[in-house]
């Protein structure tokens, strides 16, 4: 793991904002509560994050944001709850196979 990845998954477990390289972790400013954080990379959100849940540090939902490059996958294996494998084109996330331009909690294997 990197040292940036292990910078942003730090950063998620104390909810912390972090803004370094192309990576930038914060509180979603279009939402009406403070509990709501997003990871982003390069512009596209990647991650959602719902500190008053259950399992705060583990995001509510991931994406690749169509991008099926290893800078987002790392980015997002650097999160609990995650596994983000790409094998022969095709993406699965924590097993199940996905589509690279949607939505998908690592929590119930369902798409938003």
């Amino acid at each position: 793991m990197r040292k940036i990845d292990l910078a942003v998954s730090g950063a998620v477990h104390v909810f912390k904002p972090f803004s370094g390289g192309n990576t930038v972790f914060h509180r979603r400013a279009d939402v009406n509560s403070d509990a709501v954080w997003e990871l982003v990379l390069h512009g596209h959100p990647i991650a959602i994050f719902n500190q008053a849940s259950r399992t705060p540090t583990i995001p509510e939902y991931v994406s690749l944001a169509g991008y099926q490059t290893p800078t987002t996958c790392r980015r997002l294996n650097a999160l609990d709850g995650v596994d983000l494998r790409i094998k022969g084109g095709v993406t699965y996330l924590n097993g199940q196979e996905i589509e690279a331009d949607g939505w998908w909690s690592p929590k119930i294997q369902g798409s938003m």
